[in-house]
């Protein structure tokens, strides 16, 4: 993400805290740019903290709680988040995006069954997403299933040309984590290049 696209999205996010500083939704997205564009996991924290005391029942709040937590390799706390964002909203237009977040927190729990179900079932509303394609296929490997994880691992190439674990690990908040090297891992074995 280019710096410019960073700037441009704090300041129309910051346009909107401007007109309602308690904007829960805002306060939200404002935390997850900071966590994956910016890899400011402490301002993201901050703006996700202060978007739940605005409104404990939004959902996004708690489902970007849920990715920030799941690139910090902290699984359980992951997985709680987006069983709020859930509760908060079972019913969501969106909810292919909660179900790939939820893949995502389970991967970083290794619980990997939980995670190719949930990764599934985001892929059902949105098929073309590289990054649902991706946790299907890491979960799929390591979960012992490697005709079917090459399968998946076709595909992603496909949908993400040119994918390379180095590529992948200069762009994912995960990286310095050991949730971001088990990642790293499992793209080499699914026979990404390393460059």
């Amino acid at each position: 993400v280019s710096a410019e696209d960073r700037g441009l999205a704090v300041q129309l996010i910051n346009r909107a805290l401007n007109v309602d500083p308690n904007n829960a939704h805002a306060l939200a997205t404002l935390g997850f740019v900071y966590c994956h564009m910016f890899k400011d996991f402490d301002q993201s924290a901050e703006k996700l903290a202060a978007a739940r005391r605005s409104d404990p029942n939004n959902a996004w709040a708690w489902i970007y709680q849920g990715a920030l937590h799941a690139f910090m390799g902290r699984g359980p706390e992951a997985e709680q988040c987006c069983d709020e964002a859930r509760a908060c909203s079972p019913v969501d237009p969106a909810g292919h995006f909660f179900d790939r977040i939820a893949a995502t927190a389970a991967f970083t729990n290794q619980r990997y069954d939980r995670a190719i179900e949930l990764a599934l079932r985001s892929r059902r509303g949105d098929k073309y997403s590289a990054s649902a394609v991706r946790v299907l296929a890491m979960s799929l490997l390591l979960s012992g299933q490697k005709d079917k994880a090459a399968e998946v691992a076709a595909e992603l190439q496909r949908i993400e040309p040119g994918l390379t674990v180095q590529g992948y690990l200069a762009r994912t908040p995960a990286a310095k984590y050991e949730v971001g090297q088990r990642c790293a891992e499992a793209l080499r074995g699914l026979g990404f290049p390393e460059h």
